[in-house]
């Protein structure tokens, strides 16, 4: 398959993890084992000298904030915590791993290029003039967007508490930022909400809403985050953009406009050099199963028939095209 893709010109990018862990993993402590960090990187190391030949380009973690949030916090993703001491355990060894990873798969190719895919979701106050809003906004931008890239330029996690955690292996182990771009959050400060961190999302009565309540389609957000990404100087990439639309009502538009801001980062001097339209087909989302409907083809999942859609025909001429319409 890679193969293929590099023939027709496509560059194809592998993530080593996307969210799940095998079971002897999960049973030893998943993201709080202390082992987690070598046996990832053995892990990496082993997959690139396998497919090193088709691929140079690697995503170590998928959205490691929001899957690890999930997990250790909000208790929707395996194993299902409400801690917030273990999902700031979580997020350190998740760095760490990172970190090996990284070195394990230059160890086997100096010249790879690797990075994590992290979902920026900029952040803004639902009422400008609240200063708890304001607040607010501000400590999730930081704790869900730049945290954790700051952590893997620098070397140090400077956590929403304030408390920094020295992880020296992680200095410099990025070498591009891949951004997953799906939505907005415009927040207000809710005493009543302290399991969600006292965070209440509150959309645009305007705003276009995706299926399932998923998030307002914003455009805009994608420009802002690709603006706010040149601050690390290395190349840019949308590893991630699309939204769920089973009627394929919004999706049209949705590509040609978030393409059109792509357009827009690229001639401001953003270093964008590849996107990725999420997705392909139809896939299993998660805890929300097969109710979020991403796909440019529609997947029937008892037969595994495959239908695509009208954007699909649109998204296919704009890369033929390499233009938008």
């Amino acid at each position: 398959m890679f193969r293929a893709l590099r023939e027709r010109g496509m560059e194809p990018l592998v993530t080593l993890n996307h969210f799940t862990l095998p079971q002897w993993v999960a049973d030893r402590g998943g993201w709080l084992w202390d082992g987690l960090p070598r046996t990832f990187a053995a892990f990496a190391g082993r997959v690139a000298r396998a497919a090193g030949a088709l691929c140079d380009f690697w995503v170590t973690l998928n959205e490691p904030v929001g899957h690890l949030a999930l997990a250790y916090l909000f208790g929707r993703f395996a194993p299902g915590r409400r801690n917030p001491i273990a999902l700031a355990q979580a997020i350190v060894r998740s760095v760490r791993a990172h970190a090996a990873a990284y070195h394990a798969v230059h160890a086997v190719q100096p010249h790879a290029r690797v990075g994590v895919a992290a979902y920026l979701r900029p952040a803004e106050p639902a009422d400008p003039s609240s200063r708890l809003d304001v607040w607010l906004a501000r400590r999730l931008d930081h704790a869900m967007n730049w945290m954790y890239l700051d952590a893997l330029t620098t070397g140090r996690l400077r956590t929403p508490l304030g408390v920094e955690v020295v992880v020296p292996e992680a200095a410099g182990t990025l070498d591009y930022v891949g951004v997953n771009y799906y939505t907005r959050s415009r927040v207000a400060f809710d005493l009543r909400r302290p399991g969600h961190g006292f965070v209440r999302e509150v959309p645009a009565p305007e705003a276009p809403q995706s299926d399932g309540g998923y998030g307002e389609v914003y455009p805009d957000g994608l420009l802002a985050v690709l603006r706010a990404s040149r601050r690390y100087e290395r190349p840019v990439y949308v590893t991630e953009n699309g939204l769920p639309d089973a009627a394929d009502r919004l999706r049209p538009a949705f590509i040609v406009e978030h393409l059109r801001r792509v357009a827009q980062a690229i001639a401001e001097g953003v270093p964008v050099y590849g996107y990725y339209h999420w997705a392909i087909v139809d896939n299993f989302e998660w805890a929300d199963g097969w109710s979020l409907r991403f796909g440019l083809h529609a997947l029937d999942p008892g037969t595994q028939a495959r239908t695509p859609r009208p954007s699909a025909a649109l998204y296919g001429e704009i890369c033929r095209r390499n233009a938008l319409p």
